[in-house]
């Protein structure tokens, strides 16, 4: 019954169907002043005032993210973002620039929902990603990640003087048989 009581009153609010439910504010914080106009009411009269239309099931819009259209957004923007933040600095672009790239690249992205976001939170991720990656990527930061990451990848290589020892001593391999070929 609670399902079919949330689905009425979605359905008869017009809410936003593709809402995951998991950002609320809290009406009992003492960060917020709460005015109760009304007292509490048990489910049952809340399903009472419902017509069948109302709880009729609807297929439910399906956001990219388990979480939410947000975090879909965030993904998606901060891969691109990450990506191109280097660029835009070695061009000599300012961050405002790079804000209104990523902006319109997030505005692009939301288009793509089925229930795009309201401009306001399109605008808020934008900013949200531009601040840290304008911040965090830097040429030396990204210089030093390839320097860890090529470290991890060839760390457990055996060197070529162990393999190919003709390279360690600057010889060709058929000098370096011939040579061995001798010594035995």
């Amino acid at each position: 019954m609670i399902q079919a009581v949330d689905r009425g009153y979605r359905f008869r609010l017009r809410a936003d169907n593709a809402y995951s439910g998991t950002l609320t504010k809290n009406p009992v914080h003492h960060g917020w002043q709460t005015i109760w106009m009304a007292g509490t009411h048990r489910l049952d009269e809340l399903n009472d005032s419902l017509t069948p239309e109302d709880r009729k099931w609807r297929r439910r819009e399906s956001s990219e993210s388990p979480i939410g259209r947000n975090v879909s957004l965030f993904d998606a923007v901060r891969k691109l973002a990450y990506g191109d933040v280097l660029n835009f600095k070695k061009k000599g672009k300012t961050r405002d620039d790079f804000c209104q790239w990523v902006t319109t690249a997030s505005a692009s992205i939301n288009q793509g929902f089925t229930t795009p976001l309201f401009n306001s939170e399109v605008r808020a991720v934008a900013k949200s990603v531009t601040k840290f990656a304008w911040r965090e990527f830097t040429a030396a930061k990204f210089s030093r990640l390839q320097s860890l990451r090529a470290s991890i990848r060839w760390k457990d290589t055996v060197p070529d003087s162990k393999t190919m020892p003709w390279r360690a001593q600057g010889i060709s391999r058929a000098t370096y048989y011939r040579h061995k070929q001798r010594v035995s």
